[in-house]
């Protein structure tokens, strides 16, 4: 029997429960992307996402991830957007 929990509060996309009875199911929260001004092919765009898994018994877990493919070199400007992110994304985590 799979628990019938409403999703997360903010949550974008829920997966299936994985052991349905005492188990968990993962799922997305927001997400803040912090696209590079410049484009000189090599930076990617910086991206915070909340995700995090929820349980048969309601209570959710939520981490949050800082995703760039590599070493991330930004502007002073895309500094200032990044620290907003985190901190938009921390209060979403702790809702």
């Amino acid at each position: 029997m799979k628990p019938n929990l409403a999703p997360p509060a903010r949550a974008t996309c829920v997966d299936e429960w994985d052991y349905p009875e005492d188990g968990f199911r993962a799922f997305d929260g927001p997400e803040w992307k912090i696209k590079h001004t410049t484009n000189d092919g090599r930076r990617a765009d910086v991206v915070v996402s909340v995700i995090g898994l929820q349980y048969a018994d309601g209570h959710a877990l939520r981490e949050i991830i800082i995703d760039c493919p590599d070493t991330p070199i930004i502007t002073p400007a895309q500094a200032r957007k990044l620290a907003g992110a985190l901190i938009a994304a921390a209060d979403s985590a702790e809702g």
